[in-house]
């Protein structure tokens, strides 16, 4: 049985506003399903991305009571039933028990904690953990008490609360250590360290990424403009030319193609000087003249 075909014509089916259909290929692919109740919880996401919390209700419940450990249902469930604004305690309660879990994963247990922020079911009292008390707004969430050893996502939300881009470099910075192959949070930092001006940091983070967003109109451009800044011309020139080649407005492609003349003029500067340069060495001869430096 394939599950992607039946998930992805759900998907279709949604979209196209036929939802009772939908919600029978849905049904029809859990009761075909080898594994018991294994689909239950990515049936409910095709209904509830799509705007219609109601009809996931039903899957998830039904994942519930097969699977009660199942953190990451009980998460999707809670919010649910926030999006259909009943059984607000059921909700807050769910909540609860996934962000107090000692078995949830870490990253559904920040996602949870976050949930209760968002919809204001966070019940007093702490919940064990500093990073979770941040994250659901039992502590006041400030750059200071998010960068903390470990806090991966309390730094990622903090980064995402402030205006200054160099606390954000900061931040993200702390992020990557604890994650480094995260591309998100990579992308961020790119664009963080961009707009404060740390072209090093910028071209450091994309590069460890394996260029991420190489194809990307904004990321070629930025990358371009910090081999510029940093006096590296002849890597802008390509850039430059790769972002004004995916540029569809006609004004922004010409500004592109600009700062990439300005680049190679640059370039060219720069190889003229290298070969007007006296060397040294130890015959007194010189392999080219020695000219006075471009300005």
């Amino acid at each position: 049985m394939n599950t992607a075909a039946f998930l992805g014509l759900a998907e279709i089916r949604v979209k196209q506003g036929q939802l009772v259909e939908a919600t029978d290929l849905l049904k029809r692919l859990n009761r075909l399903s080898p594994v018991a109740f294994e689909n239950l919880l990515a049936s409910a996401r095709v209904l509830s991305q799509a705007g219609h919390p109601v009809e996931a209700e039903e899957f998830l419940k039904l994942r519930m009571q097969a699977v009660p450990w199942d953190d990451e249902a009980r998460l999707e469930l809670a919010r649910v039933e926030i999006a259909v604004n009943r059984q607000r305690d059921l909700a807050t309660e769910n909540l609860q028990k996934v962000v107090s879990s000692r078995q949830a994963p870490y990253d559904i247990r920040t996602q949870a904690a976050r949930e209760q922020a968002k919809s204001g079911v966070t019940p007093p009292g702490s919940t064990g953990s500093r990073e979770m008390d941040l994250l659901s707004n039992r502590i006041r969430m400030t750059p200071d008490a998010a960068d903390a050893p470990y806090f991966f996502a309390a730094r990622t939300v903090a980064s995402e609360q402030n205006a200054d881009p160099n606390v954000r470099v900061r931040l993200l910075l702390g992020a990557i250590a604890e994650r480094p192959d995260d591309s998100a949070v990579r992308r961020l930092l790119f664009l963080a360290a961009l707009e404060s001006r740390q072209y090093y940091v910028a071209l450091a983070a994309n590069r460890r990424a394996g260029g991420v967003g190489a194809t990307d109109v904004e990321t070629a451009a930025g990358m371009a403009e910090a081999h510029r800044q940093i006096g590296q011309p002849a890597e802008a020139v390509p850039l430059f030319g790769l972002a004004a080649s995916l540029e569809k407005d006609t004004g922004r492609r010409q500004a592109l193609e600009e700062r990439q003349k300005q680049a190679r003029a640059a370039s060219d500067r720069l190889l003229e000087n290298e070969r007007r340069r006296p060397v040294m060495r130890a015959d007194v001869d010189q392999p080219n003249a020695v000219r006075r430096r471009l300005p």
